[in-house]
């Protein structure tokens, strides 16, 4: 069950890390 939780706030962070990426691109473009 932990197990799950953790690659659950890996997959988490790893989204927040693309999503801030994705922003810093896109506002870089304006």
């Amino acid at each position: 069950m932990s197990k799950n939780i953790q690659t659950h706030n890996a997959n988490i962070n790893l989204i927040k890390k693309f999503l801030d990426y994705a922003n810093c691109v896109f506002i870089d473009r304006l």
